[in-house]
């Protein structure tokens, strides 16, 4: 494992066991598509997020934060986003939320979600919206503390989920958050 993800992995082990309390548990995420298939949680943490949600695979590389997800009854696999141990084309729908500007390559992870998506699968990404002063401020504290993080701007994320094979099906913003859809195209 590499620097940037040992010091990363460490802040995460680290506020594992407080985290829900620090940011906030926000289960259950409520998808603007939602299916009832198996719905990979990438970059899951502590299943703060899908821990409400039927048939739920939380991944993450931190085994703390997983320990949390465990705690709440919810599936654990610890890894990595740009190499998802999983066959392709086994999950309806991918959630990633809050966790994309952590992956050290984010178009490999993306690539790698295209992969295990079935055809018409979906991926629900809340990423924070760099063009807010607030995420500037985080941007820079996680720059301080090594922790690797790559925000990204919206133009940004669409060109590299389209350039990858992906259709942007919805986009949102809220105060701090980019929200976007993005659908497998069906064979």
């Amino acid at each position: 494992m590499n620097l940037k993800k040992r010091i990363r992995n460490i802040f995460f082990d680290i506020s594992a066991p407080l985290y829900d309390r620090i940011i906030g548990d926000k289960s259950p995420m409520e998808l603007p598509q939602y299916r009832e298939g198996f719905t990979l949680d990438l970059g899951g943490g502590t299943g703060r997020i899908t821990g409400k949600l039927k048939n739920v695979v939380v991944l993450d590389l931190s085994r703390q934060m997983l320990r949390q997800s465990r705690k709440k009854g919810l599936l654990v696999v610890r890894g990595e986003a740009e190499k998802i141990p999983f066959k392709s084309g086994v999950f309806e729908q991918v959630v990633v939320v809050d966790a994309f500007h952590h992956f050290l390559n984010q178009k490999d992870a993306l690539q790698e979600v295209l992969r295990i998506l079935e055809p018409g699968g979906l991926v629900y990404i809340k990423e924070p919206d760099i063009d807010s002063f607030a995420v500037k401020v985080v941007s820079v504290l996680e720059k301080l503390a090594l922790m690797g993080s790559h925000f990204r701007r919206e133009k940004e994320l669409i060109e590299m989920a389209e350039s990858i094979g992906f259709v942007v099906s919805l986009r949102e913003r809220e105060p701090y958050y980019i929200n976007m859809v993005l659908k497998k195209p069906q064979l």
